[in-house]
């Protein structure tokens, strides 16, 4: 059965991260929006959109205050939330 529906992305959603305790998830997807969301409450606690992006993978850190995405400009970014801000970024086109 559903508990709640998270609205937000407007395509695809290509992945998600739970964190361990189970109270935060993060999204990811083609529209270019990275989201987290508060599962306790079911809304949207923050977002990261860059719609020139197709966000392909996201993983978060225990405590969902940092994001790192990966999408179409084969660039690994860090995402701070809740302020939404890249901290760092990775071009992952490089041969190592």
């Amino acid at each position: 059965y559903v508990i709640a529906t998270l609205r937000g992305h407007n395509g695809k959603v290509r992945s998600l991260c739970w964190t361990p305790s189970d109270t935060s998830l993060v999204s990811a997807g083609e529209d270019g929006a990275v989201y987290q969301w508060d599962l306790q409450e079911h809304k949207r606690e923050g977002e990261y959109v860059s719609k020139s992006v197709s966000y392909a993978s996201a993983a978060c850190t225990a405590d969902c205050s940092s994001v790192f995405a990966v999408g179409s400009d084969r660039a690994l970014k860090e995402i701070e939330f809740p302020a939404a801000v890249v901290s760092r970024e990775l071009d992952a086109r490089v041969n190592l």
